[in-house]
């Protein structure tokens, strides 16, 4: 019985050491690996050739990011906030069930996200008819084709996706400033 009882605290210790790892280190080696642009060994090339590519997309996409901005009225230091406070959890319930019902329209997925993500202090709504206006439901099928392609991959992803997105932001900074100046003024 003595045997079991530590055998069941090893058990224990290791499910504990490898859930830490899976859900802390994980990401945040995943996302050093993502920013610094450095093949990483966790990281599948596969994934990490999407990202990079996405991360390219993004950037060059860099230059709307103020008139959205400046539409729905939040500077860079809401949009920091924004990111910080949003939790993985919620994106991670929010996409799951996006993934399990059938999009009509893009107001149907942003009802979904809505339902299930929150940021304190900001009113999400705001942002509804800018996803509308800029987004299709290709693009959210797309975005389920993902999904489903990488599912095991999105309790790390979310965590990781919000560095790599915090690091753009940062990147960006002095580009979005002043391009939110210039259309304050005008």
């Amino acid at each position: 019985m003595k045997k079991f009882v530590i055998y069941l605290l090893v058990l224990v210790a290791v499910g504990i050491v490898a859930y830490t790892a899976y859900r802390i280190y994980l990401p945040s080696t995943i996302a050093e690996s993502l920013k610094s642009g450095q093949k990483s060994s966790l990281v599948p090339d596969e994934l990490q050739e999407k990202v990079t590519a996405l991360k390219t997309s993004v950037a060059r996409d860099v230059g709307n990011l103020p008139d959205l901005m400046a539409e729905a009225s939040i500077d860079y230091d809401d949009l920091q906030t924004m990111l910080d406070r949003l939790d993985p959890a919620e994106v991670t319930s929010a996409l799951r069930e996006i993934s399990s019902v059938d999009i009509t329209s893009t107001g149907q997925a942003f009802d979904i996200v809505k339902k299930h993500v929150s940021i304190e202090g900001y009113d999400l709504e705001v942002f509804r008819d800018m996803f509308i206006r800029n987004s299709s439901v290709e693009d959210v099928r797309k975005a389920i084709d993902n999904i489903r392609e990488y599912e095991f991959f999105f309790p790390v992803g979310i965590p990781v996706a919000k560095e790599v997105a915090r690091d753009l932001l940062e990147a960006s900074r002095l580009e979005i400033e002043k391009r939110l100046a210039a259309l304050e003024s005008s």
